[in-house]
């Protein structure tokens, strides 16, 4: 890998779909497997539960669960879920029946970029031209480094043709 050494990439469930349905599905796993070993992918426990939607994923990353999903009990962490709550209520289903990841995956990058801390974190989402795209428009208004998933790849494994 020859990305940075200091980044560490918070995965929203956008971007795990979008392997799903990717032809080069099996290719794309192997450099995210290369990751998730190297510590290099986290997620909020709300995307492992997001995940259903992707059942064969969600079997394959399950291995791997204890590597990647991060739970943080700060409670810098949820005010900041609560300040991009605030800000981007449709983002975070505010007013819905279920709870969406969105606002944890950001608040993660928050909490994790604060001052003093060693590795820059950055949100990588994969929302297609049809939606809003609230998850780079948010981590824009917040200061939140954002890519996609072939961003990630591309950054990481310059070497490769992604």
């Amino acid at each position: 890998m020859a990305g940075e050494d200091n980044r560490v990439y918070i995965v929203d469930t956008s971007s795990w779909i979008a392997v799903e349905s990717d032809p080069s599905q099996n290719w794309i796993l192997y450099f995210v497997s290369k990751l998730i070993e190297a510590r290099k992918i986290i997620c909020p426990p709300e995307v492992w539960a997001e995940l259903k939607q992707v059942p064969r994923l969600k079997a394959w990353l399950e291995p791997m669960k204890d590597r990647h999903i991060r739970r943080i009990g700060a409670a810098e962490y949820y005010l900041a879920a609560g300040r991009v709550t605030e800000r981007f209520p449709m983002m975070s289903a505010a007013r819905a029946n279920k709870e969406k990841a969105d606002q944890w995956v950001i608040a993660m990058a928050l909490y994790l970029n604060e001052p003093g801390r060693a590795k820059e974190h950055v949100v990588v989402s994969q929302e297609g031209f049809r939606k809003r795209q609230t998850i780079p428009k948010a981590c824009a208004a917040m200061s939140v480094p954002h890519t996609d998933l072939l961003g990630m790849l591309r950054d990481e494994f310059p070497e490769e043709d992604f």
